[in-house]
């Protein structure tokens, strides 16, 4: 288990860059990294505001009472200076009948690297190698670790028939997410103004390259509830899969969720329990 996680701040700057399908259909297929004019959908989650800042060795404390509006200074050192070994992984893809490649990137706001969010299709579903949470390092021979979304794009939009790719996966995600129906369900209804009371932190791009409770408020529904605790690793929100997401994608799912959200979590790779009243 990893040791307790770095703060982070929920809401500073919108998140750089939406996830499309990563659908390009012959002859000049469009990329899989969206232009810089306003995100349209996308069958995978849209990336929404809420943007951490670099997470810092000391959690500061916070007396924000649920997600958002948590200001602090950017650490201007080398987010990925603290990640944890990587190990690489190569897998080739044969585009499908309708020019798809079957799954969704995102790029984090962290380290600017890009990440696979999501297997939607064929072939990518089929293949079975790819995960959520997989860094990209090569595609088709091109580094595109931290290139901008012009370079990035002209790559894709070019690419052949086929997509080689080299990806990084952290050895916090080596082994896949509990499927859902072994984890129970914490109930926690929002207040009024839509608060919990639970502080995240981590998401790709970070070191923990997971979902990650960084505090619980005093009496908070979060609280009072009794299940959930600092350090525990959010598996599922409302039954998304938190793997490759990021930190603004998680709030952003616990702000859009009904009054009565259902959080799935993990402790020292032990499922947590529900204790409240309302589970």
């Amino acid at each position: 288990t990893a040791g307790s996680p770095p703060s982070c701040s929920t809401a500073s700057t919108r998140v750089l860059t939406p996830p499309v399908p990563l659908t390009l259909p012959p002859p000049f297929p469009p990329p899989f990294l969206p232009p810089h004019s306003p995100p349209q959908p996308s069958p995978a989650t849209e990336q929404l505001p809420a943007t951490p800042v670099q997470p810092t060795p000391d959690p500061p404390t916070s007396t924000n009472n649920g997600w958002d509006d948590g200001d602090e200074e950017e650490d201007d050192e080398d987010p990925r200076k603290d990640v944890l070994k990587e190990f690489e992984l190569t897998v080739t893809l044969s585009k499908s009948w309708s020019g798809s490649f079957g799954f969704t990137i995102t790029r984090s706001k962290l380290d600017g690297c890009y990440y696979i969010q999501d297997i939607l299709d064929n072939p990518a579903k089929a293949d079975g190698r790819l995960r959520p949470g997989d860094r990209l390092i090569m595609v088709n021979g091109h580094n595109v670790t931290n290139v901008t979304d012009e370079v990035a794009m002209r790559i894709l939009r070019y690419s052949s028939k086929r997509l080689h790719m080299v990806l990084g996966r952290a050895v916090q995600n080596l082994l896949p997410p509990p499927p859902p129906d072994s984890l129970q369900d914490i109930i926690i209804y929002k207040t009024p103004p839509g608060q919990m009371g639970i502080k995240l932190t981590g998401g790709i791009g970070s070191k923990w390259q997971g979902i990650y409770v960084q505090e619980v408020v005093p009496n908070s529904p979060a609280s009072e509830e009794g299940s959930i605790q600092p350090n525990d690793r959010i598996v599922y929100i409302s039954g998304k899969c938190t793997l490759g997401m990021t930190l603004e994608d998680a709030v952003k799912a616990c702000e859009n969720a009904s009054r009565k959200v259902k959080l799935k979590a993990m402790r020292d790779d032990q499922p947590v329990t529900p204790k409240g009243k309302w589970n």
